[in-house]
This record gives structure tokens, C-alpha cells and sequence, in this order.
């Protein structure tokens, strides 16, 4: 009982970290209410926020376009239902999730804690009872601390997860430039092993029926849902590439069981290393460029032919 009520006590406190991710989720969701439909929304985590230029896009296809990626810590089911608060009929959204987000069995990540226990309540309340119960039950005791501190009118000096700021009318960034990138982070990426996705994959994974509500939400919606896959290494050993085609092939054979409109595979967004900034998620910005191009000439590739 103790336990639920220091739950119940920080609901809605807002630290540091959670007034950070507040302002950066608030301020995509206006970018995207501000622009007249049909619009082209880009959904996923921060292979999205580094690795497509919005602004390009939609200077590209002559449509309003806005970068709507976030962190991958937030998870599929609150990125879906962030893309739904923006999406309206005659819209597309293309969906970029990294690989991580199909492993989840159920998405409690501490950052997304913070987003919702101090940002968006209504989305917590919104869960089945098991999933608020399981989230209380694994909420992170620094949450708690920090949540019950702000309450007693402690200003906390803990340093906010690190989250771009928004500094385009599109949502996108620019920081991820060559000059930014420090020789640790340029190192960093080529210390990092490919993991084995496939293995990592649970059976009871939750991804699929969030993807499948996904698919049928913008169905009744009149949104035009179009599947794409992030930039990733290109792996260097026989092993990698092995353990890489048994999880694309996995991931790929779901979109196509289930009717998902692709704009193309795993394998055609692969790099090599060189490419990313600080992350295997990350590009540096002028490959962020070639990445949006390719994407719109998949968009324009895409549209349906008039007889």
C-alpha cells in the first residue's frame, strides 16, 4: 500500500526530465497541427528525428511534411497513439521503427515513465488494468524520488535525458553535423557488436497487435499508412549478415501477411559506419539528406497510378 501511494503522489509532478520531454513532444505535435492536410507525417524514434530531413521532403513532393520522431524509448503503442492525435483524413504516415521496438513485450521504459507519469496521464489511464498495474509495479524508483521531491517544492538537479531540441518549422534537427561529432562518439561506433535481433525477439512479442491497431486505425481513418525500416550497419561478418536476414526476413513476413503497403527492406537502408553520427540509429546530417531523397522517390514511386 505504501508503494501505491508514492505512486499516486507523483502522478503529474514534473521534474526535470519530464518537463524536457514535455516541451519536445509538445512542441512536434503543434509543428504537426499547424500544417493543412494532406500532410506527410514521419513516425518513429530517433532514427527518424537524426535521419530524415522534413523540410526536403516536403520541398521534394510539393506536400506538407513534419519529422515526427521522437526517442525509441518511447515505444510503439505511444508513438502510434502520439501519430493519432496528429493524423487526419488524407494523410500518410510512414512508420520507421528501430529494431529494438519489436523485441518489447511490453514497453516500460524509464523515459517513457517520465513522459507519462508527468505529461500525459490520460495515456496511462487509458491502459488495461493488467498493463497500469504491471507499470506501477515496475515504475523506476528514481521517478519516484524525484517526482515526490518536486512535490515537496525541491528543485531536483539532475541533468534531463539527452533529447534534441526542435529548431526547424518541420521538426527537424541540425546538430548532428560532421563538425559536432566528437572524436569519442566517431570511435564509440565501431566499438559497437550487432546485436542478434532475431534471438532477442520473444514470441509473445506485443508489437504485433500495436502494428495491426495501427493498421486498422488509419483504415477507418482515411490515413494512408506506409511501412519503412531505419538506417543500420551494414554487418561486417558472414555471422552478422546471417543472424540480420533471419530477423528482417521475420519482420518482413508480418508486414506482407498482414497487407502493410512497403516502401522497401531492411537491407536497402543499410550503411556502413562512417555514416552514422553517434548512433546506429543516427545519421550524420548530409546522409540524413540522402536518406529523404531516396524516400521521396519511394513516396512518389508509391502513389497509386490513375487508370
Amino acid at each position: 500500500m505504501l508503494w501505491l501511494g508514492l505512486v499516486a503522489l507523483q502522478m503529474g509532478a514534473g521534474t526535470i526530465t519530464s518537463r524536457h520531454l514535455g516541451t519536445f513532444v509538445a512542441a512536434k505535435r503543434q509543428i504537426a497541427l499547424r500544417m493543412a492536410s494532406p500532410k506527410i507525417v514521419v513516425l518513429g524514434g530517433s532514427n527518424v528525428l537524426y535521419g530524415i530531413r522534413a523540410e526536403s521532403l516536403q520541398k521534394a513532393l510539393g506536400q506538407p511534411a513534419v519529422n515526427f520522431g521522437f526517442v525509441m524509448n518511447f515505444g510503439p503503442d505511444y508513438l502510434a497513439r502520439l501519430a493519432e492525435s496528429v493524423l487526419r483524413p488524407g494523410d500518410t504516415l510512414v512508420l520507421s521503427l528501430e529494431y529494438e521496438e519489436y523485441q518489447n513485450t511490453l514497453f516500460r521504459d524509464a523515459m517513457l515513465m517520465q513522459q507519462v507519469f508527468g505529461n500525459d496521464l490520460p495515456y496511462f489511464r487509458s491502459l488495461p488494468p493488467g498493463d497500469q498495474l504491471r507499470w506501477v509495479l515496475g515504475l523506476d524508483k528514481k521517478r519516484i524520488k524525484y517526482g515526490l521531491l518536486v512535490r515537496l517544492g525541491y528543485r531536483e538537479k539532475e541533468k534531463p535525458l539527452g533529447v534534441d531540441e526542435v529548431v526547424s518549422p518541420w521538426g527537424d534537427i541540425a546538430s548532428n553535423t560532421r563538425a559536432n561529432q566528437t572524436e569519442k562518439e566517431r570511435q564509440s561506433l565501431y566499438l559497437r557488436r550487432i546485436p542478434d535481433h532475431a534471438a532477442l525477439l520473444p514470441d509473445d512479442t506485443k508489437v504485433w497487435p500495436v502494428l495491426l491497431g495501427l493498421r486498422d486505425w488509419c483504415a477507418r481513418n482515411r490515413v494512408r499508412l506506409l511501412v519503412t525500416f531505419p538506417p543500420y550497419y551494414f554487418p561486417e561478418t558472414p555471422g552478422a549478415a546471417a543472424r540480420l536476414d533471419l530477423f528482417f526476413n521475420h519482420l518482413l513476413a508480418f508486414y506482407d501477411r498482414n497487407g502493410f503497403v512497403r516502401l522497401d527492406t531492411p537491407w536497402e537502408n543499410l550503411h556502413p559506419r562512417e555514416d552514422f553520427f553517434n548512433s546506429e540509429y543516427h545519421l550524420l546530417l548530409d546522409k540524413a539528406e540522402g536518406r529523404t531523397a531516396v524516400l521521396a522517390a519511394e513516396l512518389l514511386a508509391s502513389e497509386p497510378k490513375s487508370p
